[in-house]
């Protein structure tokens, strides 16, 4: 569980980051870098949201008596 906590600080540190770099890339009109900044921050933030299939799994102990 710690696991995909850190997994997932470490996704949005990196969408921030991209976020920011490219709102840079746009005002010095490196606009290559920009699309590309806009790219990778869009699948980063599918990432972030997409939710984890779980499996409930349910037993029933017989009872004793």
């Amino acid at each position: 569980m710690v696991g995909m906590i850190v997994l997932a600080a470490g996704v949005l540190v990196a969408f921030i980051f991209c976020a920011v770099r490219t709102i840079v890339d746009f005002r010095a009109r490196r606009f290559g870098w920009a699309w590309s900044g806009v790219a990778v921050s869009a699948l980063l933030l599918c990432g972030l949201v997409t939710p984890i299939q779980t499996h409930a799994v349910k037993v029933d102990l017989p009872i004793n008596g």
